[in-house]
């Protein structure tokens, strides 16, 4: 028994250093003035499910910097840290334990213009099922300037980034940042624009009887392409869209249209089949397409021509491929924050990371909505 004695003792003593292993740390940076930012809250945020919920709260020291430890942090966690700086926060990218040495969170002061904000590329989604019609979109924002755009308004009032809805629209859910409805037709993201791209998604529901027949989708920024993708697949788009056939994803087919260089204020009317008996389609698989369609806006900027002419093939949709993006995409994130670790600022560095932050994103969202029970 004697021998069982210093054994267990040792193993009790080691178990609260080894719950505290994990550790995830960093600084806040102003990359606008190249300062680290101090006296900054930081909180980390558990991500489950498409859902964040705060777990706990620093303040950065002096030079900015921070640091979690605790049992909840453990290996292969996904978590998003977010900086509050002049009262506005700026989230991360979603990580995982364990990837980054470091995570470098920038801040911006909110000097930023309306003028500046810029969509690279646009998904929308139509799907009809017997109980009604869901409307899913997915934004990737551009801001092009140097500073944060923040809109108008604090707090869970701020307006940022809009968004028309039709009339008698319900149901409106957010799966990135926090949207709120103003009115019977408006809804604005309250999250702030940083220099670069984020993504914006949410969904909501809508009587097709009351559309007449037709979507009327308003632009409210200058748009690269937006792209359309209806279900069911019957109906042919007219100009101004160009028809790029059917898309089929678990059994389902959508018709897929696109259009490219909307200006501000533009109305485009989109028509839509008449309800019939199809079963409801869930809103999870809306958005995984949306996540899936960002990623490929990556392609789409650089080559639209192209992009317009060949179809997206099934099998990119593949779960295992999915992941294997995943994990390249977040060592190519580890390996650049690594490279460019004292040269943050670096506007080569800025320009590269930000579309791997938003694909991993996307993927993030794709696949924990794979995952879940039907």
């Amino acid at each position: 028994m004697k021998r069982l004695v210093l054994p267990l003792l040792t193993l009790l003593l080691l178990c609260p250093y080894r719950l505290y292993a994990d550790t995830v740390q960093g600084y806040v940076l102003n990359p606008a003035t190249g300062a680290r930012v101090g006296n900054a809250s930081v909180a980390f945020m558990l991500s489950q499910g498409g859902q964040l919920s705060e777990v706990l709260r620093k303040t950065t020291d002096d030079e900015g910097r921070f640091s979690f430890s605790g049992p909840f942090i453990t290996g292969d966690l996904s978590f998003v840290l977010v900086a509050y700086y002049q009262d506005l926060p700026f989230p991360s990218a979603e990580l995982k334990v364990g990837i980054q040495k470091e995570v470098i969170l920038e801040v911006y002061d909110a000097k930023g213009s309306r003028d500046q904000v810029f969509i690279a590329a646009h998904q929308l989604f139509l799907m009809l099922g017997e109980r009604g019609m869901e409307v899913t979109q997915a934004a990737q924002m551009e801001n092009r300037g140097d500073q944060a755009y923040a809109g108008q308004g604090q707090g869970q009032e701020r307006r940022v980034t809009e968004f028309s809805l039709p009339a008698g629209a319900f149901n409106l859910q957010s799966f990135s940042g926090n949207l709120t409805q103003v009115g019977d037709t408006q809804a604005f993201d309250t999250q702030p624009l940083p220099p670069g791209n984020t993504q914006i998604a949410f969904s909501f529901e809508v009587d097709p009887s009351q559309l007449d027949g037709e979507y009327l989708h308003q632009v409210h920024y200058a748009t690269a392409a937006l792209e359309v993708f209806v279900y069911p697949a019957s109906l042919r788009p007219e100009p101004p869209f160009a028809d790029l056939g059917e898309l089929t994803l678990q059994g389902k087919s959508y018709r897929r249209m696109r259009v490219e260089n909307l200006t501000p204020g533009q109305e485009l009317h989109i028509p839509v089949p008449t309800p019939r008996a199809l079963g409801w389609v869930l809103k999870w698989v809306a958005l995984g397409l949306a996540s899936i369609a960002v990623i490929a806006a990556g392609i789409v900027a650089v080559r639209p021509s192209a992009r317009a002419e060949a179809p997206i093939s099934p099998a990119v949709y593949a779960p295992e491929v999915l992941e294997e993006r995943r994990r390249t995409l977040l060592q190519q994130l580890a390996r650049l924050d690594d490279t460019y670790q004292d040269r943050n600022t670096d506007r080569h560095y800025r320009t590269q990371r930000a579309p791997l932050f938003a694909q991993a994103l996307a993927l993030y969202h794709f696949l924990d909505i794979q995952d879940e029970p039907r």
